[in-house]
């Protein structure tokens, strides 16, 4: 059995790293590893009580790469890209979410959000 951590950074009320075990038959390529992780990350599979399932604007966490998860797909975060989306408010992880890749990236790489630079406030 193999461990990925998810980060709750998109609806969990607090930050929280849920712990998800697949079996070893699906750690093949990423693909396969983000579609079992989300599957199993639902909480009819793996309940972990006062951690709700795992949803768009959570980040995956596989082979040290950071996987945020879209309403279309995923894109892969640098560590620098990751820690500026945890510093925004939840409200605006979730809109982000809904973003393409492309338009994440952008975000994230000059840390701003509405034309203004976001400084944590």
């Amino acid at each position: 059995m193999a461990h990925f951590s998810v980060h709750m950074l998109a609806y969990q009320p607090e930050y929280r790293i849920r712990n998800v075990v697949i079996p070893d038959d699906y750690c093949g390529d990423t693909h396969q590893i983000r579609s079992k992780v989300w599957e199993q990350g639902q909480n009819m599979f793996q309940n972990q009580p006062s951690i709700v399932s795992v949803a768009r604007g959570d980040v995956m966490e596989i082979n040290g790469e950071y996987h945020l998860i879209l309403d279309l797909g995923y894109v892969v975060l640098s560590g620098s890209q990751f820690e500026v989306y945890k510093s925004f408010p939840q409200v605006k992880r979730q809109q982000l979410s809904c973003l393409k890749a492309a338009d994440i990236s952008t975000i994230l790489q000059v840390n701003v959000w509405d034309g203004v630079p976001y400084t944590g406030d």
